[in-house]
């Protein structure tokens, strides 16, 4: 399959017919950060991961399978966020040269 860390977990999720609220309780996070990390908007750690795996009864060859290898092969979300903020931060530095 291709699928981001994020897809891979709502298509357990949905595929085993459980509630997300009942895999935060699994993962021992708050529905919003599991909400999060399905958005791919958060990184799912790896004693989350390992609960997840142990929950569905998954190894990690199984939930690799799952993923795109660009996902497999990206930079972590905070190399990604620290990378465009300085981006952002360049370009406004930018501007005011330009003024």
């Amino acid at each position: 399959m291709n699928k981001t860390i994020g897809e891979a977990i709502d298509y357990l999720i949905q595929q085993n017919g459980q509630y997300r609220k009942d895999i935060a309780e699994v993962l021992k996070i708050s529905g919003s950060t599991l909400t999060d990390i399905i958005r791919n908007e958060k990184e799912l750690s790896f004693l989350m991961g390992m609960r997840l795996l142990e929950h569905f009864e998954l190894s990690v060859d199984e939930f690799l399978s799952l993923l795109s290898k660009e996902e497999i092969d990206r930079k972590a979300l905070s190399s990604i966020k620290f990378f465009e903020k300085k981006k952002r931060k360049e370009e406004r530095l930018e501007e005011t040269n330009v003024l």
